[in-house]
C-alpha cells in the first residue's frame, strides 16, 4: 500500500525530530525496534502487546469526540479505527484468525489492522491463555 505524502512527511519530521532529541542515536534505537517488530511472540507478549494497541485505539476514539481531540489525534498520528501493524506482526495475527496472509506481506512493512480484526485476535488469545493456562513462555 503506498503512502501518501503527509504520512510521508510526518515520518520524516519524527525522524527529524526523535534524532535531535537523541542527539543522533535515533537510528540505533529504531534498528532495536525494528528488530523487535519482525520477531515472533509468544502467545502471552502478542496478548500484552495487542492489549496495549486496543487501549490506545480506544483513547484515540474517545477523544476524538471533540475537535481538539480529532486534531491531538491527526498530530500524534493515531487513528480510533486501526492499528499500525509490522508485516511479521499482521502473518502471526492472521495466523490466530486462521487465515492466509496476502503473499506481497513484507516483514519490515507496518500495515493498518482494523480493529474489529484485532479486537478478534484479542479474544482467540484470551481463550487459547484461559484453556491452556501461563505457559506460552518461550
Amino acid at each position: 500500500m503506498p503512502e501518501d505524502k503527509i504520512s510521508a512527511a510526518r515520518r520524516d519530521f519524527s525522524k527529524g525530530m526523535a534524532n535531535s532529541a537523541t542527539d543522533g542515536l535515533a537510528p540505533l534505537f529504531g534498528a532495536g525496534g525494528i528488530a523487535a517488530d519482525i520477531m515472533p511472540f509468544n502467545e502471552i507478549d502478542l496478548h500484552n502487546w495487542l492489549h496495549a494497541k486496543v487501549a490506545i485505539a480506544d483513547h484515540a476514539r474517545h477523544r476524538a469526540r471533540w475537535f481538539g481531540g480529532r486534531w491531538y489525534n491527526c498530530m500524534i498520528s493515531e487513528d480510533p479505527d486501526r492499528i499500525s501493524v509490522s508485516g511479521a506482526r499482521l502473518r502471526q495475527l492472521l495466523a490466530l484468525l486462521e487465515q492466509e496472509p496476502p503473499a506481497q506481506v513484507a516483514s519490515r512493512s507496518y500495515y493498518p489492522l482494523r480493529i474489529e480484526h484485532a479486537r478478534k485476535c484479542l479474544a482467540v488469545l484470551r481463550d487459547r491463555l484461559q484453556r491452556t493456562g501461563p505457559k506460552g513462555q518461550a
